[in-house]
């Protein structure tokens, strides 16, 4: 805005109302004989001020956008470095659940090995029960040989008895590997339990590695209306504030007002025209 020195038709002329309501025009003259004449209450003076106070404003309102964009880089600086931890994080957490996935599918492999292994032994179990059931069928062909030869019999009753210790211990094979069977079919029981216990973890670990890292996408989000405390400023919106400021200080189109030591308003400006309330 710009002053401008009021012009009147006749300079210093009052007009002077009596108690009795009559009117007196005079013309007052200053006559206190100042000993430092001080800085005159004029248009100049008036524009001075208002260039001057603009000015400052200006430099103060730079210096805070200043200072907001930075502690808005670092605010950013730090949540990509949050992103990029979240990001490692996750990449570890899906190489864990891959080898938990192997070591697994390891266990499945080594559950099938046991358990062909417990068919194997329970075949071989009842291969000895048959040659056993053979033996006794054999024992008692020599028995019945040894009532025609009493020669034969000795040697048959030998052969049976060598039988009957074959069979026996054919028997004790037996249940040892039905015992094995048993065991083996426990241990791949086990690892089946383990190996859906770590697919279990695996997919724990992937649902919160996505959680981590949504939770840094969302923390990057910066104030648009820059009235939010402790909250990154949008650069945008602090630029279209800072372009504001300036348009007022080039167009002069500056809301303030005067003021006296007391209070009293002596002048003031909504940004198109001024307006006084007493002489200046």
């Amino acid at each position: 805005m710009h002053f401008v020195d009021r012009q009147a038709k006749y300079p210093n002329r009052w007009t002077i109302i009596h108690a009795d309501n009559t009117a007196e025009v005079v013309k007052l003259i200053r006559n206190d004989e100042p000993v430092v004449e001080g800085t005159p209450m004029n248009a100049a003076t008036l524009n001075t001020l208002s260039d001057v106070a603009g000015a400052d404003i200006a430099k103060e309102a730079a210096e805070k956008a200043a200072e907001n964009a930075k502690a808005s880089q670092d605010a950013s600086a730090r949540s990509e470095s949050a992103a990029a931890t979240s990001a490692q994080n996750s990449e570890n957490s899906a190489k864990r659940a891959d080898t938990k996935a192997a070591s697994a599918a390891t266990s499945e492999k080594n559950a099938a090995s046991s358990a062909s292994a417990a068919s194997k032994s329970a075949a071989e179990a009842k291969s000895s029960q048959t040659a056993a059931a053979s033996s006794a069928t054999a024992a008692a062909k020599s028995a019945s040989a040894a009532s025609e030869s009493q020669s034969a019999a000795a040697s048959s009753a030998s052969a049976a008895k060598a039988s009957q210790t074959a069979a026996k211990i054919s028997e004790t094979n037996a249940a040892a590997s039905q015992k094995a069977a048993a065991s083996s079919a426990s241990s791949a029981a086990s690892s089946a339990s383990a190996a859906k216990t770590s697919e279990t973890n695996a997919a724990i670990s992937e649902a919160n590695a996505l959680r981590y890292s949504q939770e840094a996408g969302a923390k990057a989000n910066t104030d648009k209306t820059l009235s939010i405390a402790d909250a990154p400023a949008d650069a945008k919106a602090t630029g279209d504030a800072l372009d504001s400021i300036m348009l007022m200080l080039v167009t002069g189109n500056l809301t303030f007002g005067l003021y006296t030591s007391t209070g009293d308003v002596l002048c003031a400006s909504d940004g198109n025209a001024l307006t006084a309330n007493k002489r200046i």
